[in-house]
């Protein structure tokens, strides 16, 4: 209900850490759950439960307007799943007027800035989670400059679906 009662709650958990092995806590997307399990004996692990599949990446980035000041650039070294192997490899994103340019392979010569997940990227894209938020995470690796283009890139938008399916 507040912070207070949140802390109370993390605090309890710390406690009783032996005594349990796995907790499975449901909290809002928005709960900085990070900031107060700072604690290198629990491993805490960010699970959605909203589904996405980014399939085609390159046409799911270029099909969508951005802030129109946002320029940058980075190249995200992307693992793809086993469903859509065809979204492996490097990417080059180049934002500029509200738009951005996606390219794929050996043309983009230039070192990755990031390093992550197809499933990462559908969860900043989908405004679920920030870059920054992922970076923490473990989910996203980088330079802190590619990781702030993308959290202007996808501001945290936060879509609420409790289907539970």
């Amino acid at each position: 209900l507040d912070q207070e009662a949140f802390g109370a709650i993390v605090r309890f958990l710390r406690q009783h850490r032996n005594q349990v092995p796995k907790i499975t806590w449901f909290l809002p997307v928005d709960v900085p759950i990070h900031d107060q399990m700072i604690d290198p004996e629990i491993d805490v692990q960010l699970k959605s439960k909203m589904m996405l599949k980014v399939v085609d990446f390159k046409r799911a980035f270029e099909s969508r307007s951005y802030p129109s000041d946002l320029e940058g650039e980075v190249v995200i070294d992307l693992r793809a799943d086993p469903t859509s192997p065809w979204n492996e490899g490097q990417w080059r994103l180049r934002w500029r007027d509200g738009r951005v340019r996606v390219q794929k392979g050996k043309s983009t010569r230039s070192p990755a800035t990031l390093r992550t997940d197809i499933q990462t990227m559908a969860i900043a894209y989908s405004g679920r989670q920030n870059a920054s938020l992922l970076a923490a995470s473990g989910r996203l690796e980088g330079s802190r400059a590619a990781v702030e283009i993308l959290d202007r890139a996808f501001p945290r938008n936060v879509p609420y679906i409790d289907e539970w399916f």
